[in-house]
């Protein structure tokens, strides 16, 4: 038999028709898609529940604020911390040791009776769902065909938005079936915990990858793990080979020299100008229709719980579009090309954002309406394009002995935007008004299109060994 790469290996293995994805590949995407549900419900179920914990535990606005950024700190820290230590120790490791991590963290926010305690597992829950951002995608890229790389990888990024219903769903039955109780938001984490810790027993399942064992010089290894990944007999395999020799190990160092400057620069500074926008009107969605409609605050418990409801039924509505963005991202990613769907994404992000702010000067009832639609134009475009593509294109960019480390430094500099946003949204907003915050954002959105289409790297259709 002559002798294949391993990415050609995996690629002829779905050519010749065996198999859409063997069953362990499917393990890989299944484990990685609930690492995103996770997310997704985690910061959607917070954003409900922010006004009932700052109620229970009568916070401050200051002290909510580094409450609510301390899951996005979290994640910026945790995506660079292991997507590092995936590069050295592994990506299977790294991706069971984080999941047990953010169980732990779930029954520690149930249980938290201060705020140091609720600060800090908020933080640490953060800094474990940040491992899934470099390891998640970099186990399926590592580990699925090319002519369908960006389909998987984007169908498993979908459940991110699945799970921004599904918490918001989850909220608001919770809240239902408690009306009368502050301290119902705990339960949201507790029911959030059985899966998690269902979904650490199956990551056990999945072999490492064959290229990350290959740059390791543990070809033996990587035969077993390639016929456990393809369900293919070890003597039937061809020898894996390497094009040229390279250093075992990358360095961060690496990330900014002339050759790979532009890929970190197109990975990690458009992710930066969408977390902006992504998190802060994702989190405080409720807050921001409420100031543009005018809603009165209030104060008592019942009307508390009450308007927490309310916010989760909004939220249900403007999240399923969420869902059809990324959707449609799906079906297009391999047709179009990542580049195209990042800037006709951000583009419609700046157009969203600006019907929202034309709502402000409507006196009528067409101010809810463009409210409304300039939130859904934006929910949507931003799936489609940006929130996306930025999470694919990461884990292409760079080569397999650094890939941990550049697709990490690409997340933490998006948390970088987003924990910026969870900090500074409510001091803005109360400061200079919500038509200069939106303004802000708008700019923001427009740069993200010009920086991808100068920076521009096509990796539709080409296989890892390539890139």
């Amino acid at each position: 038999m002559a002798k294949q790469s391993l990415q050609q290996l995996i690629d002829s293995h779905t050519q010749a028709g065996l198999q859409f994805l063997s069953k362990r590949q499917f393990l890989i995407w299944f484990a990685a898609a609930s690492g995103k549900l996770f997310e997704g419900m985690l910061i959607f179920i917070t954003g409900i529940g922010f006004s009932l914990i700052a109620a229970d535990l009568q916070l401050s606005p200051t002290q909510g604020g580094i409450l609510t950024g301390s899951i996005l700190v979290g994640i910026l820290i945790g995506s660079f911390v292991f997507g590092f230590l995936a590069d050295y120790l592994g990506r299977k490791l790294i991706f069971i040791i984080e999941m047990l991590l953010f169980f732990f963290t779930l029954l520690a926010i149930y249980s938290a009776q201060s705020y140091g305690v609720l600060l800090l597992s908020f933080f640490i829950s953060g800094f474990a769902l940040g491992g899934d951002y470099p390891v998640a995608h970099i186990i399926i890229s590592e580990t699925m065909p090319t002519q369908y790389r960006g389909f998987i990888v984007l169908s498993a990024f979908s459940f991110q938005a699945i799970g921004a219903v599904t918490g918001a769903i989850l909220a608001y039955l919770t809240l239902q079936a408690h009306p009368s109780d502050l301290t119902v938001w705990r339960l949201s984490y507790l029911y959030l915990s059985c899966p998690a810790f269902f979904l650490f027993l199956i990551r056990f399942f999945i072999p490492e990858s064959p290229h990350w064992l290959v740059e390791k010089n543990r070809h033996a290894d990587s035969l077993r793990a390639t016929s456990q990944l393809l369900n293919i007999p070890i003597p039937n395999l061809p020898i894996l080979t390497h094009s040229k020799k390279q250093k075992p190990t990358g360095y961060f160092h690496e990330l900014f020299n002339q050759k790979n400057i532009r890929a970190t620069i197109l990975a990690s500074l458009p992710w930066f100008l969408q977390d902006l926008g992504t998190y802060g009107i994702g989190i405080f969605t409720p807050t921001v229709i409420a100031t543009l409609l005018s809603l009165p605050a209030h104060h008592n418990t019942n009307m508390t719980i009450l308007k927490a409801t309310e916010a989760a039924y909004a939220s249900i509505f403007l999240d399923c579009f969420l869902l059809i963005g990324v959707i449609c991202a799906i079906f297009l990613v391999e047709r179009t090309g990542r580049i195209p769907l990042q800037i006709t994404g951000f583009i419609g992000c700046a157009i969203g954002l600006s019907l929202a702010a034309f709502g402000q000067y409507q006196i009528d009832g067409t101010a809810v309406i463009f409210i409304i639609c300039g939130f859904i134009v934006f929910n949507f475009s931003n799936n489609l394009g940006p929130n996306t593509i930025t999470y694919l294109i990461a884990g292409e960019l760079f080569p397999t002995r650094f890939r941990g480390i550049g697709a990490g430094f690409a997340a933490s500099c998006g948390k970088v935007g987003a924990s910026v946003t969870a900090f500074a949204f409510p001091i803005v907003l109360a400061t200079f008004g919500l038509n200069a915050l939106l303004t802000t954002l708008i700019i923001t959105s427009i740069g993200g299109a010009i920086v991808t289409a100068y920076y521009r790297i096509e990796t539709t259709g080409l296989n890892l060994e390539t890139l």
